[in-house]
């Protein structure tokens, strides 16, 4: 590597200290630059992002030092982690991050359009982080294409540079301060946006106005679009163009640009550009949930997969949804499930092929493993029911109630869902239920899965799953954890 490429002496100590050796740059913006660096401790590569003294300004210096501030306090699984951060003898500053092996969404966009489920899944897992920050008091202010990475065919939000506390107030000047920085170049300048701001909300526009989670729904619907269509939602000649476009009414219908997109889920998308917060979805989780749903009523493989559910799922051990759910209206057997208990359901395999159905047991072995991970947790496997399933079909024909396996699971949280093949890969959608009174907690997917290797992606799947399952467990289960087969 030419002298260069290296970080100035003084932070290439600071490293060393830490045990890292900088082995090449991977990019470069205004003020900050990404190196690619072997850690000899632990035999890892890692990446370490560094704003340089001898060229940063003290407000970029301040702005990265924030931007370490958040991400250490933030932990998801579809956020960019921190693994360490320090201070060069010089006042340069560095942070320790994976190395990224996948590619922005900016890059995997230069190929066109996606697919609508596509968009969906990824989107789905964008708001998932968004509203991961947003319960910690966290706005990240720059959603965008170039701060998202797509790995193993999953959405990882990174750059928290212009992230602030809700309710602050956001400058003008730091929308438009970035009109000179290439629009596709990877890092910001130390916090700035990258690019013609295309995607900040009408409230950031304003000096002196506090925004809110609402601002990231807005970046997000606009990326959204951008995802569905190929072009940006609001686009103008120049910066001050751009910036009014948004005032102007909704932008151009989808079918417009060349692409079939479903109305349901045009309309979400939409909703979500309006330029008043008060008119969009309320938070990343509502518009998520909305966008879900879209996809899924205009979707005809998994429209019938839900409507089947019902007849399907009392034939599922006395576990699935539909069975737990049976004894919503007794309120003495309602008392009686656990708040700290999760029953995994056999997974609907709607391929319309019986070789796939032991793909669903593996799906559900990983998903009920990863699950007995969340502390007092205990996760009872539909496995453990395999004895009783003679009985619980000919209860089910003869239409008597299944209360009593209700019971005995004592699960307040049911975990169901299905799959179905798209060409080479599985597409599994899952749900989170609170069998206490019928709530959809959450959903999962559309995520697609290989056949062929379904682990890595089903363990990704799980930890959300177990992310949201963890603020709901409030106190260790006095049996400990651990899954039940």
């Amino acid at each position: 590597m030419i002298a260069a490429d290296l970080p100035n002496p003084d932070v290439a100590r600071a490293l060393a200290d830490k045990g890292l050796e900088v082995t090449r740059v991977i990019g470069q913006g205004g003020t900050a630059t990404v190196y690619r660096a072997h850690d000899a401790r632990l035999e890892r590569d890692v990446a370490v992002k560094v704003i340089d003294s001898s060229r940063a300004t003290s407000a970029a210096l301040q702005r990265f030092q924030r931007e370490v501030a958040v991400v250490a306090r933030l932990s998801h699984p579809h956020i960019l982690p921190l693994f360490d951060a320090g201070v060069a003898t010089d006042g340069s500053i560095f942070a320790i991050m994976p190395l990224a092996s996948g590619q922005t969404l900016r890059q995997l966009l230069q190929s066109g359009p996606l697919t609508t489920r596509r968009v969906v899944g990824l989107a789905s897992e964008i708001a998932d982080a968004l509203a991961y920050a947003h319960s910690q008091g966290i706005v990240h202010r720059d959603i965008k294409p170039e701060n998202i990475l797509v790995e193993y065919e999953h959405a990882v939000v990174a750059d928290f540079g212009l992230a602030m506390r809700d309710g602050e107030s956001a400058s003008l000047a730091d929308v438009v301060s970035a009109t000179t920085v290439p629009a596709d170049e990877r890092l910001t300048a130390a916090g700035s946006f990258v690019g013609t701001p295309l995607y900040v909300s009408p409230e950031q526009m304003t000096d002196g106005n506090g925004v809110d989670a609402r601002s990231d729904v807005f970046s997000l619907g606009a990326v959204c679009y951008e995802m569905l269509t190929g072009v940006a939602p609001f686009r103008g000649r120049t910066v001050s163009e751009t910036l009014a476009a948004r005032f102007g009414g909704p932008p151009r219908p989808m079918s417009e640009h060349g692409v079939h997109v479903p109305s349901r889920v045009e309309a979400v998308v939409l909703s979500a550009l309006r330029p008043a917060p008060d008119e969009r979805p309320a938070s990343a989780t509502e518009f998520r949930d909305a966008l879900v749903s879209a996809f899924r009523a205009s979707t005809p493989a998994i429209a019938s997969r839900r409507a089947a559910a019902a007849g399907v799922a009392i034939l599922v051990v006395g576990i699935a949804l539909g069975t737990v759910l049976s004894v919503r209206r007794n309120s003495a057997v309602l008392r009686t499930l656990d708040a700290r208990r999760v029953v995994v359901a056999d997974l609907d395999n709607e391929t319309a092929d019986s070789a796939f159905a032991r793909w669903g047991d593996v799906a559900g072995d990983i998903l009920a493993t990863r699950l007995a991970q969340v502390p007092g947790l205990r996760v009872v496997t539909s496995r453990r029911w395999l004895a009783r399933r003679q009985q619980v079909q000919r209860q089910a024909v003869a239409g008597a109630s299944l209360r009593d396996v209700a019971i005995e699971t004592q699960a307040a949280y049911v975990l169901s869902g299905g799959y179905f093949r798209n060409g080479s890969r599985i597409e599994l959608i899952l749900e989170l239920t609170d069998a206490r009174n019928g709530n959809l907690l959450r959903t999962f997917g559309p995520t697609s899965v290989l056949t062929s290797a379904p682990d890595s992606t089903v363990l990704t799947l799980g930890s959300r799953i177990a992310a949201t399952l963890d603020t709901l467990v409030v106190e260790p289960a006095s049996q400990g954890t651990g899954v039940t087969r």
